[in-house]
């Protein structure tokens, strides 16, 4: 069942709104959808499973239990939770956040270990993917890659999916990069544990067999009127010369206007916002 608890361990731990599909475009090997949020369901998913995700709040979680022996011994208790609470968040990370809780609820996406976790400060860029993990479908588990843009920019399409530097470029150079691929499974081979580790594994063991057999999305997070030339030429030059087993996702979540507020216009952040 599509964003089932069970396809979402260690991801989003709740739904985010569904929303409504606005426009379609392509067909397999490479789909666009546009998906936009009312306003009551802009304020659900960003007071809810989007603030959760932002913050992280499992893997504070995993923090507040390792320090528990340090509170049970009578250490200072401000100092333990000091070092549990969450830290500020730069702006960028808002559409990361809203792609990787929209993914985990309705794309039965796994993302076991946040960029945000390897970060050595809190408001540094992250080098990489912006997400890594694992998909379910009929026919077993799938290596996810995906990339994500945010853009308040009041054009179609945005800066940030030019073809020559933008969305649609980095997914095309992260589909032909075999190399990067194989560090970010090893990588995640590191820190997968628990239920997550044995689906993990099953869909390492079929990159391994076939490449080319993952899955890879795109996300562009906007606050603007939804506008299919947004996705259209990602969509077409995405699906020329896919590989026959790789199956491609660009996704535009379209918020109502001003609701991407705490995002700045002129940010330069690796996550690319425009």
């Amino acid at each position: 069942m599509p964003g089932s608890p069970q396809s979402r361990i260690g991801g989003c731990p709740a739904r985010v709104p569904r929303g409504t599909v606005v426009y379609e475009l392509g067909a397999d090997p490479c789909v666009g959808t546009g998906i936009e949020w009312t306003p009551e369901e802009s304020r659900d998913a960003l007071d809810g499973p989007v603030a959760d995700v932002l913050d992280d709040v499992i893997g504070s979680q995993i923090v507040t239990e390792a320090l528990g022996p340090l509170a049970r011994a009578e250490f200072d208790t401000g100092r333990i939770e000091a070092v549990a609470a969450t830290v500020p968040k730069p702006s960028y990370r808002l559409g990361e956040a809203i792609a990787e809780a929209y993914l985990s609820s309705w794309r039965d996406c796994t993302f076991p270990w946040p960029v945000s976790r390897d970060l050595r400060r809190p408001t540094a860029s992250p080098a990489g993917p912006d997400l890594v993990g694992l998909k379910v479908e009929t026919g077993g588990h799938y290596l996810v890659f995906g990339e994500v843009k945010t853009s308040r920019q009041d054009t179609y399409p945005p800066s940030v999916m030019r073809r020559q530097s933008g969305l649609p470029k980095q997914l095309e150079d992260l589909r032909a990069d075999r190399a990067l691929q194989r560090f970010l499974v090893r990588n995640l081979l590191f820190r997968c544990t628990g239920q997550v580790r044995d689906r993990f594994i099953a869909a390492v063991r079929r990159h391994t067999a076939d490449p080319n057999d993952c899955r890879f999305f795109g996300v562009l997070v906007r606050d603007v009127l939804p506008d299919k030339r947004d996705l259209r030429n990602a969509v077409s030059h995405l699906g020329k010369d896919c590989p026959e087993k790789t199956r491609i996702e660009v996704l535009a979540i379209y918020l109502p206007p001003g609701h991407l507020d705490p995002v700045a216009d002129d940010s330069t952040a690796d996550g690319g916002t425009s």
